[in-house]
């Protein structure tokens, strides 16, 4: 079961600025850079914005959260790629607002935003982590009702 981003306007404004932000560095300081400094410059500054503007085009197509067989991971960032949860170490869940809370028996939280995914995609996860532990509806002890579930 895989969660992926859904399509969002942020995204590619995010992208957008990073790629601005590479054009107006290469323009101000890699003509002026000596020749000794000048892979220095292009790598710290054209090509990590760029690649920077690369990953938020690309949001869409990355998995959000996966739940396998035993485990479930999360994509957190461009740099701590991914938290995986074993699927025995997972004590609970807990829909509160527009986050689903991942608790584990190591007194560990993860999170994931609702509203950053496809409703449909996020209704299936609630629905698979149900069979196998409690999913419940904000601070208290009662079961999510996916009926009523709105994002």
């Amino acid at each position: 079961m895989k969660v992926k981003y859904k399509f969002s306007i942020i995204w590619v404004i995010m992208a957008i600025i990073w790629f601005a932000i590479t054009l107006f560095v290469y323009q101000k300081y890699i003509p002026n850079a000596p020749d000794e400094y000048l892979m220095v410059r292009i790598i710290t500054l054209v090509i990590l914005p760029f690649s920077i503007g690369l990953y938020y085009l690309a949001m869409p197509r990355i998995n959000y959260c996966t739940l396998d067989d035993n485990m479930i991971t999360i994509h957190k960032n461009a740099v701590v790629f991914r938290y995986k949860i074993k699927r025995e170490e997972l004590e609970c869940c807990r829909v509160n607002r527009n986050d689903l809370e991942f608790y584990t028996i190591k007194d560990k939280s993860f999170a994931i935003h609702l509203d950053w995914s496809n409703k449909e995609q996020v209704i299936q996860l609630i629905k698979k982590l149900q069979s196998f532990t409690q999913v419940y509806e904000g601070n208290t002890q009662t079961s999510i009702d996916l009926k009523d579930f709105n994002l």
